[in-house]
């Protein structure tokens, strides 16, 4: 193996977006394992495993942990600044998450889930918006910041729950959708609608030289 293979094995990016209180920092993080002679000849197979290997269900779950952070540190937030940026950091999270349901993951799931399934999901990202409007707009010292906090929290936890016990289940014991490639397709999203969110520490020009160099 010469140089060049050996920094190209060696090149790891982590883009972290971290709480006040300096907790487990929430990650995006991306891997390249392989020289770029390696990644050429993969792109040419058609087997180029570069931008992300995970399945849906695993991308969603860890989403799910993340969002689920944001309530628990809040609880312990030790003054209104760590709070201001808690707030910020799940609205923006969640926003994420929401358009990656809205603009591919239930539209690539109109032939496994029912109407009423779909509807309801519908439902429920129209309400979250209406609760994020709010939210963002107020200060976690007001007392009416907690009402919609709680709010958001209960409906999250409750789609979050039908989400990983029936519906990931569902599709990992079926097998009826390709999930790694779905993963892909929502990994790519992902990275498009984060730079839109520049709060979750995301630029989009970090990938910038990467690609060109492929």
């Amino acid at each position: 193996m010469d140089d060049s293979e050996v920094r190209g094995l060696a090149t790891t990016r982590v883009i972290l977006s971290k709480s006040y209180l300096g907790c487990i920092p929430h990650r995006l993080i991306y891997n390249e394992l392989m020289s770029k002679e390696r990644r050429k000849a993969e792109r040419r197979s058609g087997k180029d495993r570069r931008v992300n290997s995970t399945a849906a269900s695993q991308l969603f779950r860890e989403d799910h942990q993340r969002i689920r952070g944001f309530f628990e540190d809040l609880e312990d937030a030790p003054d209104l600044k760590a709070r201001l940026e808690i707030r910020d950091l799940a609205v923006a999270e969640v926003r994420v998450h929401k358009a990656l349901m809205e603009d591919l993951f239930y539209p690539a799931l109109e032939e496994v889930l029912e109407e009423t399934q779909l509807e309801d999901v519908r439902n429920d990202l129209e309400g979250w918006e209406a609760l994020l409007e709010t939210i963002e707009q107020t200060s976690p010292d007001d007392p009416a910041f907690d009402s919609s906090w709680r709010k958001l929290e209960r409906e999250l936890a409750h789609h979050i729950s039908w989400e990983e016990q029936e519906v990931l289940v569902m599709l990992e014991e079926k097998k009826t959708v390709d999930l790694f490639a779905l993963g892909l397709r929502l990994a790519e999203l992902k990275r498009e609608v984060m730079a839109e969110q520049p709060i979750i520490g995301w630029n989009s020009t970090n990938d910038s030289s990467d690609r060109s160099g492929a």
